[in-house]
Order: structure tokens, then C-alpha cells, then sequence
């Protein structure tokens, strides 16, 4: 499978999103958040928010960590 789009949120810091661009709205797909734990340094936390097709299922997802240097775990 070949992800053709993705869209990152933002969140404020109390895990509510800011901000997902209007275009997400619009097609049939599902946001799902993916909290990204690093393995250096202090206790960081990033959590993105990624539009995938509904059909995008969590091997996808945990094939995508793979590609994100310096992450120790994904959770879905």
C-alpha cells in the first residue's frame, strides 16, 4: 500500500486538536493520534494526529515508525 496524503494536527498540549486542515472534513477518513515516545532525553512526548484512508490499519501504522528517527514506540 502507498499512503498519498497526510495531514499532521496540532494540538494544544491537553491532547485537544487545534488544528486539522478543512480539506479532512471533506473525504472519508479517519484520524487517528499516534503518541510518538522518544529514547534520548528527557520524557518527550509528541502526538501527531494522521489522516489515513478508513482501510489504513495499525501494521501500516506501526510501519510508519520505522521511518521516524529516534522513536522508541508507537501507540494507537
Amino acid at each position: 500500500m502507498q499512503v498519498t496524503e497526510l495531514a499532521v494536527g496540532l494540538t494544544d498540549g491537553k491532547g485537544e486538536l487545534v488544528r486539522l486542515y478543512d480539506w479532512l472534513a471533506q473525504r472519508k477518513i479517519t484520524v487517528r493520534e499516534i503518541n510518538l515516545k522518544r529514547k534520548e532525553g528527557n520524557s518527550v512526548k509528541i502526538v501527531l494526529y494522521i489522516a489515513m484512508p478508513r482501510h489504513f490499519d495499525k501494521a501500516n501504522f506501526l510501519r510508519l515508525q520505522e521511518d521516524i528517527l529516534g522513536v522508541q514506540s508507537v501507540e494507537i
